[in-house]
């Protein structure tokens, strides 16, 4: 059977995160940190079964007990594997489970944004109120950030409301191109923005042109460009990177600046998305 693109990708990024958190560390060596007991000793030599080399390449998902035991060593990947954000992107779940269960899956920072207040019940907000929010929304540049505007882009294409489905396949675009300039995702990008053309992007426009390997190699070149740029800010000393506890949020704050002109307008339709 053939593999389901959304697990190659989701397992890849988990154990990428995973990784990272152990410095120059083999596949061979993660395993035996977090699964030692799957090495068994036969007479003079221990063997075992290289599942997470294959887990490294996405080619198998793991099983809850595992993901919960990688958790304990590295908090906060088994949110990243099971995020709501790869059940928005496949897009199989009715609307109303997104709306009644997905969203309350979400982070605090993301349901302050999305949710009111009325008699005093949290409801979510319209789609028609989310154009207003999403610089909010963009800026946070998370998961929750991507699966919540996934969400709302889903009920706007449901409504028929195009226009604002556009405004928000455009955020999407934007937080996916930062998000996709830092590791481990930086690594990720061509396979994260594969998955967005043939998942969520179609859903922007109502003739949206057939998807178009080219689109995604444009993505991941402008990808490059922004880490380019980051980066000849640092030597410049543009952002100051010697300034005592300077933070990712900075970094994704400019990146958001560029897109939105503060070097040069002619960088706005550089970036923006070919839809």
């Amino acid at each position: 059977m053939r593999r389901d693109w959304i697990d190659v990708i989701r397992t890849a990024i988990w154990y990428a995160y995973i990784e990272s958190n152990f410095s120059h560390a083999t596949s061979y060596q993660i395993e035996k940190i977090i699964e030692p007991e799957a090495f068994v000793k036969d007479k003079n030599y221990f063997y075992h079964h290289n599942k997470w080399g294959k887990y490294k390449l996405g080619k198998h998902t793991p099983e809850t007990e595992l993901i919960n035991k990688a958790n304990q060593h590295v908090k906060g990947t088994a949110k990243i594997i099971n995020h709501v954000l790869w059940e928005a992107i496949r897009g199989h779940k009715p609307i109303k489970w997104f709306m009644d269960d997905g969203v309350k899956r979400l982070s605090w920072d993301v349901q302050r944004i999305v949710f009111k207040s009325v008699n005093d019940q949290m409801e979510l907000i319209s789609v028609s109120r989310i154009r207003k929010e999403l610089r909010r929304i963009e800026r946070l540049s998370s998961f929750d950030a991507l699966a919540v505007l996934i969400i709302f882009l889903r009920i706007a294409d449901d409504q028929n409301q195009r226009e604002i489905a556009l405004w928000i396949g455009r955020s999407i675009y934007r937080i996916l191109l930062v998000m996709c300039v830092f590791t481990p995702l930086a690594n990720y990008s061509y396979g994260l923005a594969f998955l967005f053309y043939l998942n969520v992007f179609p859903l922007c426009q109502s003739e949206m042109r057939q998807y178009d390997s080219q689109d995604v190699d444009d993505f991941s070149n402008k990808c490059k460009m922004l880490n380019h740029i980051l980066l000849v800010a640092e030597d410049r000393n543009i952002i100051d990177v010697e300034r005592k506890g300077i933070s990712k949020k900075r970094y994704t704050n400019f990146l958001f600046d560029i897109q939105d002109g503060k070097c040069g307008f002619e960088i706005i339709q550089f970036f923006s998305p070919p839809f």
